[in-house]
């Protein structure tokens, strides 16, 4: 039996949180959720209507906390909305442990009651604690499951050559169909012509072929004002992508070989490589998302990656649309292709530079990495260029010059050695970002010690007022009842204080940490430079320095602004 329990009245609401995923059609739906949370909410709180706020995702997997309602319920809580959190169970929150354990723990510092109405258990006490953690961990491992289940059902699909979904590549579009399977009716997808877009990618190719250059593409494409399929201007990426796709190629003898030679798993028969359809290839990609560095519980961040699969995981099966690249032609790009990864391969490597990736460009924030100069030499050592991203994609988007390597590089390394001089102006900024540092630690202690004094007087001054309020009357209760509330807001903002503080000093130690090495770096960087290796020296040099940017002033001469990790400027 479910006891009532009489809350003082607040502004904050009871939130009802529902969750349908994405990828399984069992389980409660929306409705019955939120239904069954109003019922609980009404017995064990006595919540109305306009009490009650519901939050509810449909069609989102609960293994990412990046779900629209859910990080809007996430704002409420922190902004002090909600002071109880009721759902169906507790894989509707999340179907990651961890991320469930985080949510808890978040949801005690600001003491909010969290509740899963069918699993009834208390998470406020450790049995409720271990009980939840378990109940987590079965959620995670039924999620697994079923994201296994699905992969081998897609890879069964795979095998008919099936357009399964996404954005189509250039040159097709999909088409639904209906078949029967004896009585069962069901939809299969597969690739049609775009006739207009199939021009463009055979212009890729035949390009591509002449001149062997991506680039070159790129420039010609964006000549020609071609757009990509998503309308926007073409850059090596997207060149690359359709060079690299073999949806294009004929399914032939030619390109049976080439992947039967890498061993590449074909769901097909040697007689269906007919000369006419074209390839289909699965598990190319391997999409991820994961957790920034800054990502909390109460505000969770991802980053969304794609990675490349081994062409060894790959499958390929024969689709039912026509090829229209010869297998050849494109076996003969992926050559050129190679041909120019090993050559243009970790170019700081054949040039010795420093710098790639350090130096940003000030005109539109991309960083700036190596590009050699082809034939030339300064004392026996390649001449090379360090070139902006944004410019290096399409050179209308940022005209920022390129910045000549050699000298930089060498630039970079004297500054970091006269830093250990003491007649230097920068030996003195690196002390005095040290004491900088250490007087906003200082600072920031006593700041939280004021605050821990505050609270203790303020849970002191609730004690008392709680005690007054068995003795007061009912003429008086109100507002002994009304202090207690404003007392509550304030001790919850002094926490809320109390926590900011916590997090700035543990970032000021981990900027102090940082610098301590550095400037430990820097101070014996001299010494070292005589007797160690380029790959060490490149290493050095990234451990002390975040970023560097390079301004024209002008009047023919750069500005070089280099920022000392863990300072302060």
């Amino acid at each position: 039996m479910i006891q009532k329990q009489k809350i003082e009245k607040d502004n904050r609401k009871i939130a009802i949180y529902a969750r349908k995923s994405k990828i399984t059609e069992s389980g409660k739906s929306i409705e019955n959720q939120i239904s069954k949370c109003k019922s609980y909410a009404d017995l064990k709180f006595d919540a109305h209507e306009d009490e009650v706020l519901i939050y509810q995702d449909e069609g989102l997997s609960g293994y990412y906390s990046d779900r629209p309602q859910y990080m809007q319920m996430l704002q409420d809580i922190n902004h002090n909305k909600i002071k109880t959190v009721i759902c169906y169970k507790f894989d509707r929150i999340s179907r990651r442990t961890l991320d469930l354990l985080n949510l808890v723990e978040q949801l005690r510092t600001k003491k909010i009651g969290f509740i899963s109405c069918t699993d009834e258990v208390d998470t406020n006490s450790k049995t409720g604690k271990i009980i939840m953690s378990l109940l987590a961990s079965i959620a995670e491992f039924e999620r697994d499951i079923i994201a296994e289940r699905i992969s081998d059902n897609m890879y069964e699909l795979a095998k008919e050559g099936r357009w399964l979904g996404g954005v189509t590549p250039t040159g097709f579009y999909s088409k639904k169909e209906h078949v029967f399977n004896g009585t069962r009716k069901t939809s299969v997808n597969h690739l049609e012509p775009i006739e207009s877009e199939q021009v463009i990618v055979k212009t890729i190719f035949n390009r591509f072929l002449e001149h062997r250059s991506i680039q070159n593409v790129v420039d010609y494409m964006n000549t020609q004002r071609t757009k990509t399929k998503m309308g926007s201007t073409h850059t090596r990426i997207s060149i690359k992508d359709i060079l690299t796709n073999p949806v294009y190629a004929i399914a032939d003898d030619d390109s049976y070989k080439y992947f039967k030679s890498f061993d590449v798993p074909i769901y097909a028969e040697k007689s269906d490589f007919n000369g006419k359809n074209g390839l289909m290839v699965y598990n190319k990609t391997l999409q991820m998302k994961e957790l920034k560095d800054d990502s909390t519980a109460i505000l969770p961040k991802y980053v969304q990656k794609s990675e490349k699969r081994d062409i060894k995981e790959w499958i390929i099966s024969v689709g039912q649309h026509n090829g229209f690249i010869p297998g050849n032609q494109w076996i003969a790009a992926q050559s050129i292709l190679s041909d120019n990864r090993d050559k243009f391969t970790r170019p700081n490597e054949i040039t010795e530079s420093l710098l790639s990736g350090l130096i940003v460009c000030p005109c539109c924030g991309e960083n700036m990495f190596t590009h050699r100069e082809s034939g030339r030499y300064t004392a026996s050592k390649p001449r090379f260029l360090y070139k902006c991203q944004t410019k290096r994609a399409d050179k209308t988007e940022c005209r920022y010059k390129d910045v000549k390597g050699n000298e930089i590089d060498q630039f970079i390394l004297n500054t970091i050695c006269s830093m250990s001089n003491e007649n230097n102006e920068y030996y003195y900024k690196l002390i005095g970002n040290e004491v900088l540092l250490e007087s906003k630690s200082n600072i920031i202690e006593t700041q939280s010690k004021q605050i821990e004094k505050n609270i203790s007087k303020l849970n002191k001054e609730i004690t008392n007022q709680t005690y007054n309020l068995r003795l007061a009357n009912q003429n008086t209760k109100q507002f002994i009842l009304d202090d207690l509330s404003t007392m509550s807001k304030e001790l919850t903002e002094l926490e809320n204080q109390k926590e900011t503080l916590k997090e700035d000093s543990k970032n000021l130690l981990s900027d102090a940490q940082i610098l301590q090495k550095a400037r430990e770096i820097i101070f014996s960087f001299p010494k070292l430079l005589e007797y160690i290796s380029y790959q060490d020296k490149m290493e050095l040099v990234r451990k002390v320095i975040n970023k560097v940017f390079v301004i024209n002033n002008g009047e023919g001469d750069d500005e070089v602004h280099i920022f000392i990790k863990g300072t302060l400027e």
